[in-house]
């Protein structure tokens, strides 16, 4: 019972805490009792700082604090640091001399007022997962074409009020299955190389660096080590380069019969319409609408193809899916109709983007 108690005492004694602003600047919070919440450290930051409770955001390890919990919880010890990011609310106006303006992937332009340029990324992440609710870790963001380190400052790449950063999430690209017909039975090479992103599962597994090694029939039928396949698949984590300026908005509940009528325009066949259909439908009809934006030569650099011997038609369609809550304009997309003469490679896949 002593040492419980004592046990409890050490972990609760008044304690030195030191937080640290984004631009550097060191605040010290002396004999803080660990047994309190949050909130009690917030007020003190408050009474230092002048920065508002409801304003403060206090990481720890790279985790955001709670203000119902006890400080004791987060395993702080005397002189911890804890990091304050202060919260920023992106205004909707024209752009001020004293903004930066992030550009999502979803297409949306978010900006964030009063921003010291001597912040490093890292906490420039904070900011943006505050606003737009990404994790730190899926977020990264590209400027002048250079992705942006998480330890350098902002005002050393360059970086001026007014410029734009793009902001890129790991994502999931799902199911892309490849269906191979050749016009006699052949043993082919299928190389999948990913610019940036990992296999997050393959079927079946690759036989050589990201390469399968398989026999095609010209039935479509795909044979790798005796076992009879109809397609390959792969999946991925990615940070992809989508293109979200042309498509269509849908009700979720018509993407059967949407899908259908542009699969079917693209040239793909009944059983690649049912099988896609088959996977996607399901995820997407439950939403109230979805921007669908097709990828075509963006998709092809992010994940190059390669198919030894060289086939006559490479056909990729690969989809980004953006849940809405209500219809919005967009340009229609035109789509191309594949050609499906000679040996031919069909592909699709897609990705669902997040909804703020």
């Amino acid at each position: 019972m002593e040492s419980d108690q004592k046990a409890l005492g050490d972990e609760c004694r008044a304690t030195l805490i030191f937080v640290k602003t984004v631009t550097g600047k060191i605040y010290t919070f002396e004999n803080v009792e660990l047994i309190n919440t949050l909130n009690y450290l917030k007020s003190l930051v408050q009474e230092q700082t002048g920065i508002k409770i409801e304003k403060q955001r206090l990481i720890f390890n790279m985790k955001e604090m709670k203000a119902d919990i006890p400080i004791k919880d987060y395993g702080i010890k005397n002189e911890n640091i804890i990091y304050l990011v202060e919260k920023v609310h992106p205004e909707s106006h024209a752009n001020p001399a004293n903004q930066i303006e992030l550009v999502t992937c979803r297409g949306d332009y978010v900006l964030f007022t009063d921003i010291d340029l001597n912040l490093k990324v890292k906490y420039f992440k904070y900011l943006i997962q505050e606003q737009e609710g990404t994790p730190v870790e899926k977020i990264r963001l590209i400027f002048a074409g250079k992705q942006l380190e998480a330890e350098i400052k902002l005002k050393d790449y360059g970086v001026k009020y007014g410029d734009k950063i793009q902001l890129v999430l790991r994502l999931c690209g799902a199911k892309p299955v490849i269906y191979l017909y050749p016009k006699e039975e052949i043993d082919a090479k299928v190389s999948i190389h990913l610019n940036d992103g990992d296999f997050s599962f393959v079927y079946p597994s690759f036989d050589e660096d990201n390469t399968w090694n398989v026999k095609a029939l010209p039935s479509g039928e795909i044979v790798q080590i005796g076992k009879k396949i109809r397609y390959l698949f792969w999946e991925t984590l990615f940070y992809p380069n989508l293109n979200m300026d042309k498509g269509f908005i849908i009700k979720g509940d018509d993407s059967v019969s949407f899908f259908e009528d542009k699969l079917k325009s693209m040239n793909l066949n009944d059983a690649e319409i049912c099988d896609f259909v088959t996977y996607w439908c399901p995820k997407l009809c439950g939403y109230k609408y979805v921007k669908v934006c097709f990828q075509f030569e963006n998709f092809d650099e992010m994940c190059p193809m390669n198919v030894e011997p060289k086939p006559d038609n490479i056909n990729r369609v690969f989809f980004a899916a953006l849940p809405l809550d209500s219809p919005c304009d967009i340009e229609p997309q035109e789509l191309p109709t594949f050609n499906r003469d000679g040996f031919t490679v069909i592909e699709w896949g897609g990705t669902i983007v997040p909804q703020k």
